[in-house]
């Protein structure tokens, strides 16, 4: 999550950071999984009221965003920023029928006082495209919330499937016929992290081949 922009008024309390509902939290930048070892992240909650942007991660490929509002008239939280995706794409959008964002789908957003681009304090945007690795949006609220929810797809080679590293690893070499002497063997097992699906919303994926060294004795 990549926060550009955020202002606070009388109680407001937006901060520049993601309270994921497994309890733990993402500053302003920073990466959060999505899909693990092609496995997707699940949250049992869905944060609200936190001094930041709630988000719940679901077993459908989905996650849903809130942006907690719920002072007082006078007092108003805004924010620009985007999701960013790594190893994937957005696929779908869903404006919460409990929670929607105001006059979602007419280009235009603004914030009164703060170079207005709409013409009203709700006029909320998020700026889907289907097959988009970056969503940008512009929340504002203040006696209520607004909610949506964003769907992905891994680009990932889904014929590339998980491995057992440690059952393609020989435990044992056999060799006969040699001179006495110490021998080093180095035993290679192809070995690819993106075999484990990790589709995430910007996190970092590594690839390795790992050795084994094994020193034999002839007798």
């Amino acid at each position: 999550m990549n926060f550009g922009f955020t202002k606070n008024t009388g109680n407001g309390n937006m901060g520049r950071n993601v309270y994921l509902g497994n309890g733990s939290t993402a500053s302003d930048g920073q990466f959060f999984d999505l899909i693990v070892n092609g496995t997707n992240v699940v949250d049992s909650t869905q944060p609200t009221n936190v001094p930041g942007v709630g988000i719940k991660r679901n077993a459908n490929n989905t996650f849903s965003l809130v942006f907690y509002g719920f002072q007082n008239a006078t007092s108003t939280e805004q924010v620009y920023g985007s999701v960013e995706f790594e190893n994937a794409v957005a696929s779908s959008f869903a404006n919460d029928t409990t929670w929607p964002l105001e006059l979602q789908g007419n280009g235009q957003f603004g914030f009164p006082g703060n170079n207005p681009q709409g013409p009203t304090f709700h006029d909320d945007e998020v700026f889907y495209q289907n097959g988009n690795s970056l969503v940008p949006f512009a929340v504002a609220e203040n006696v209520s919330a607004d909610k949506f929810t964003l769907g992905y797809t891994s680009t990932l080679d889904p014929n590339c499937a998980p491995s057992d590293l440690s059952g393609d690893l020989a435990t044992s070499v056999t060799d006969s016929g040699l001179a006495a002497g110490t021998y080093a063997y180095a035993l290679f097992a192809a070995y690819d992290d993106n075999a484990d699906p990790p589709a995430t919303v910007a996190a970092t994926v590594t690839s390795y081949s790992p050795s084994v060294s094994v020193v034999a004795v002839a007798t």
